[in-house]
């Protein structure tokens, strides 16, 4: 997560709130904690998928694995 720009890391909120929003507790409008435990495993394989995606340049749904 730390290789992603901001706009990115933008869009892992939005992806952890739309599929898991008890994983967000939004202390103020700057600050977001992300109860990692609280995201259950089908949003964790989206969300490596999503970050893999953007390190590598390549869409998560074109990858090999």
């Amino acid at each position: 997560m730390n290789q992603l720009s901001a706009v990115q890391l933008g869009k892992v909120v939005e992806m952890i709130q739309t599929r898991c929003p008890q994983a967000l507790n939004e202390e103020d409008e700057v600050d977001i904690e992300i109860e990692v435990d609280a995201i259950d495993r089908a949003t964790l394989l989206a969300l490596n998928a999503y970050a893999e995606s953007c390190i590598s340049g390549e869409p998560a749904s074109k990858k090999k694995k």
